[in-house]
């Protein structure tokens, strides 16, 4: 899975997804870049501004439909709309 600011004041970042059921858990992230390497994440303030709040987090599945998914952890709920 991939996470990208569209402002480009983050890092793009390739995390580890499981998918069960209603649940989605994201892992072992790293700084997107491909031409030296990718890095591993070692601070999970890293990805708070792509909601993510733990270097393996847990998200309940609120809604999935056609456009919308809502995703659902510890602090916060997030939003995603197909455009």
């Amino acid at each position: 899975m991939a996470v990208v600011d569209r402002n480009n004041k983050n890092p793009e970042m390739v995390l580890r997804f499981l998918h069960d059921s209603n649940r989605l858990v994201v892992s072992e992230p790293y700084i997107s870049d491909r031409e030296t390497g990718d890095i591993k994440v070692t601070d999970a303030g890293q990805l708070a501004p792509y909601g993510i709040t733990a270097l393996a987090d847990t998200f309940t599945i609120e809604k999935l439909k056609r456009s919308t998914f809502i995703l659902k952890n510890k602090t916060l709920r997030l939003t995603l709309k197909k455009f």
